[in-house]
């Protein structure tokens, strides 16, 4: 299985990886975002159901779907593929996400949510089709209403410089039988309360290093 992850992650994270029999694939920067983002899969790539989403002036090998609309450093024009897909739900700012995904999306029978927060993929973890975990009160409200599963965390306490803090989208990746922390939840007030939430639907916790979770714009599996 692929990994897709930012080339500037701790090299511990990328060495577990391995360890853990995953192909990495280091993401170079993308021009038209700033750093660090620039190299942050949520920001880069966007999956739907195996179907993977890029810019098409990012540069990476592999068989992708290309989006043309024009990308930008500032919000809100770097969260065209900032879009959270659980299931046949979408999550995200309608006004600013990529409209040919958007329409892909409709056409494929997915439900969209608006919901305010443009960093919606950065801002969730998707544990499975049924289940997320968010700090993002709009994004939980929106889940909660239309039946998914949601557990609300405590806002901070993942790094990402130079801003004060990162998201625990950013800080994780998903597989068909775990979850991947770029970090410990051990160093996270609400680490408990997270490991029960994702043990509780059949999924092993893996900690990739010792050290508070860190936002690298989470890792893509495929």
């Amino acid at each position: 299985m692929l990994a897709y992850i930012s080339q500037n992650a701790d090299s511990k994270i990328t060495e577990a990886l391995k360890q853990d029999n995953f192909e990495v694939r280091l993401l170079a920067p993308f021009s038209a975002l700033n750093h660090p983002t620039d190299t942050h899969a949520d920001m880069l790539l966007l999956d739907v159901n195996g179907k993977i989403f890029k810019h098409e002036d990012y540069l990476i090998d592999g068989a992708f779907e290309s989006i043309s609309e024009p990308m930008g450093a500032k919000y809100p024009h770097d969260v065209l593929l900032n879009i959270a897909v659980v299931g046949k739900h979408a999550f995200c700012n309608v006004k600013h996400a990529s409209k040919t995904v958007l329409k892909y999306l409709e056409d494929n029978g997915y439900t969209i949510h608006r919901v305010a927060q443009g960093y919606a993929h950065c801002s969730t973890c998707i544990v499975s089709d049924k289940a997320i975990i968010t700090a993002d009160d709009g994004i939980y409200t929106a889940a909660c209403e239309i039946g998914i599963n949601a557990l609300l965390i405590g806002a901070g306490s993942i790094s990402l410089p130079p801003y004060g803090y990162g998201f625990i989208g950013g800080a994780s990746g998903v597989t068909d039988d775990a979850v991947y922390f770029c970090g410990s939840l051990e160093y996270h007030p609400d680490g408990e309360r997270i490991r029960a939430f994702i043990e509780k639907y059949g999924k092993r916790v893996v900690e990739l290093y010792d050290a508070p979770l860190t936002d690298v714009g989470g890792i893509l599996f495929k």
